[in-house]
């Protein structure tokens, strides 16, 4: 595992909390503040004075004066913090729906006994989870190089795990099986990998692929048994006939 960056199973999750707490300003409302900002000097730079030359001003006290030069101004800032509360609530509310969102996918995939793992193609930087890491024979998860994890494949499928991934960045599906040698002393492992591209294309293709791998192992000894059984019920009938 790279040590320059941020590993373990909350690699991910750290990153969408962040994002889930930052508060996203929509265009028209960093408008309508500017434009408030705008009307809120011109107030005091033009009508405050003209409202203090006036003819009434002379007849009122002085803090009636003050309380009506203060009294629109006060209230646009009142009328802009509301607006700006109410749609930072509601971003907030946004955020804490999409972390718990994919809580629950994360979880619902560890339930599957899925690893989950996002390939960014650009920077040639992977994210493994935890239960893929344990596939592939790390201790634990986080952020490698796509060298480093084409390592944890066996020689003979590394070239179809790369065709896969050069479709994928052509036509944003990924589907490949792989044997990885497992933890050093265990037993070799097949690797069902399957994923999607993320966002829209770029010129060149698309960027980042993200999916899940399942260890198909048990399955693949399995058919590979029931195939060895099947030629030797075959043989034994050649052999009566």
């Amino acid at each position: 595992i790279s040590r320059g960056l941020r590993v373990g199973p909350r690699a991910g999750q750290d990153a969408s909390a962040k994002a889930a707490r930052s508060v996203i300003v929509p265009t028209w409302a960093r408008i309508v503040v500017l434009a408030g900002l705008l009307a809120l000097v011109a107030y005091s730079v033009v009508l405050a004075p003209a409202i203090h030359r006036l003819p009434l001003s002379s007849r009122l006290p002085g803090w009636a004066v003050a309380v009506v030069v203060a009294a629109p101004p006060t209230a646009f800032a009142s009328l802009l913090v509301a607006v700006l509360w109410s749609i930072a609530g509601r971003a907030e509310r946004r955020g804490r729906i999409l972390l718990d969102t994919e809580r629950r996918f994360r979880s619902a995939v560890e339930a599957a006994r899925c690893g989950v793992w996002e390939w960014d193609l650009e920077s040639n930087r992977v994210y493994v989870s935890d239960r893929l890491a344990a596939m592939l024979g790390w201790s634990e998860g986080g952020v490698v190089s796509g060298e480093e994890l084409l390592e944890r494949v066996e020689a003979e499928h590394r070239e179809r795990v790369l065709k896969a991934l050069r479709i994928a960045a052509t036509h944003g599906s990924f589907d490949v099986c792989f044997r990885s040698p497992g933890a050093q002393g265990g037993r070799p492992l097949w690797v069902d990998a399957r994923g999607q591209a993320l966002g829209d294309p770029v010129p060149e293709g698309y960027n980042v692929i993200v999916g899940v791998a399942l260890d198909v192992t048990d399955e693949r000894v399995a058919q590979a048994r029931a195939q060895m059984a099947d030629r030797r019920l075959r043989d034994a009938i050649e052999s009566a006939s």
